[in-house]
């Protein structure tokens, strides 16, 4: 049985038709192929010129029998938009979540290093909270955010501007650091969770709570187009390098 039904859009560009015809072609081969995944319709849109390049779109719906199938593919095939047809609510376990996060972890580390690009701390002086009260973590866990305990490998003299950063994407409660390494105890959103870790790829990732995570539907969306946005970027950033 299917977990998510989605549909991709994925789209192939090039100054040459050719190009565009065989990299459609190959994207609707390999994704007959896939596993763990059912493609229901295949739609391939007229190839366009338009200023200098050639374009064309591959409409693909595909049922997808887990979680992390529909994140990973969605990384492999970098759809420029996508639709999630259903479920309007997905329920994992925390364990299923952490799954999915360390594959994806995993998989940006191995993109970063062969390519020798990363996300920098930008440098900041700017003060961060810290702490939360029973009250605020109550809030927290009662709009749906997750309690966890992350770890990163950072160098001391970026701790600062780092804990600034986290602190943009999440609450911070508790933190602890030492020459290399900083491990904070944080409350995130399941949006901002895939944001931090791929971006800055933590060597632990816990979840304290809760022990169901939902995720709605216009998360399941943003998070898969999220995750293949901060891949592009780090292509693009290759590309001129």
């Amino acid at each position: 049985m299917f977990m998510i039904r989605a549909v991709f859009y994925i789209e192939a560009q090039s100054n040459v038709r050719s190009a565009v015809e065989g990299s459609l072609r190959k994207i609707s081969l390999d994704l007959e192929k896939e596993e763990n995944l059912r493609v229901l319709n295949l739609n391939k849109e007229d190839i366009i010129y338009e200023d200098g390049l050639y374009s064309g779109i591959i409409e693909a719906e595909i049922e997808f029998f887990s979680f992390k199938s529909y994140i990973l593919n969605a990384i492999k095939y970098a759809p420029s938009a996508i639709e999630v047809l259903e479920p309007k609510r997905l329920k994992i376990s925390a364990s299923e979540l952490i799954d999915v996060l360390a594959e994806v972890i995993k998989l940006t580390k191995m993109f970063y290093m062969k390519h020798n690009v990363m996300f920098k701390i930008p440098e900041v002086d700017k003060e961060y909270k810290a702490g939360l009260s029973e009250d605020e973590i109550y809030d927290l866990l009662s709009s749906g955010a997750i309690h966890l305990k992350l770890v990163f490998e950072i160098p001391i003299e970026r701790h600062k501007s780092f804990l600034y950063v986290l602190s943009q994407a999440c609450d911070i409660n508790k933190f602890k650091s030492n020459e290399n390494m900083i491990a904070v105890e944080v409350f995130a959103d399941v949006l901002s969770l895939f944001d931090i870790a791929v971006k800055y790829t933590p060597i632990l990732v816990s979840i304290l709570e809760p022990e169901e995570i939902t995720i709605n539907i216009v998360d399941l969306r943003d998070i898969a187009l999220d995750v293949t946005s901060i891949f592009f970027e780090a292509s693009q950033r290759i590309a001129v390098m």
